[in-house]
């Protein structure tokens, strides 16, 4: 009888574990949706802001015990305040896998990483990925500072308004 191959991976989304044969093959998928910031490079005449980095992660690794592996990588979830968004299990001929997005505070992220994969020997794959999204911050901040200005303004026509009506009726 063939032996089953045994997967556990996740991604933490912030973002780790999948497939294997006795040795039971473990993939981990890492992804961090949280902004990681880093300081600009100085620039003259204009402002100081720090970058706005997202990091997304992909681990694969054998494990022998996909059970406790999978305690090992919740265990570093909890660890480092993340959370696990998404939990499937995937059963087919010769393989068990289970695929876990997990996010996490950006600043987390490696030791996070660190710690879902202590005592692996060799990885299949491992790909980390790093996102700059300042200039949406950026530009998302400037929309919301100019929503609040329109906010303060309209209130202050209504209360103009509504001082209006009462010199009216009385």
């Amino acid at each position: 009888m063939k032996n089953l191959t045994k997967t556990l991976g996740f991604l933490i989304f912030i973002a780790v574990i999948g497939c294997g044969s006795n040795n039971e093959n473990t993939t981990s998928e890492m992804a961090d949706q949280e902004s990681v910031t880093t300081p600009a490079p100085e620039q003259k005449d204009e402002p100081k802001f720090e970058r706005k980095l997202i990091k997304e992660g992909r681990v694969e690794f054998e494990t022998k015990n996909i059970d406790s592996t999978r305690k090992t990588v919740l265990r570093a979830v909890a660890k480092h305040n993340g959370y696990i968004s998404s939990d499937q299990d995937y059963k087919s001929p010769g393989r068990i896998s289970n695929t876990i997005i997990i996010r996490v505070p950006s600043n987390n992220f490696d030791n996070l990483l660190t710690d879902a994969t202590k005592g692996v020997n060799r990885f299949d794959n491992k790909e980390i990925e790093v996102k700059d999204v300042t200039e949406e911050f950026l530009d998302i901040q400037a929309r919301l500072k100019t929503k609040k200005e329109l906010e303060t303004r309209y209130l202050e026509l209504l209360k103009k308004v509504n001082q209006c009506n009462r010199n009216i009726r009385n």
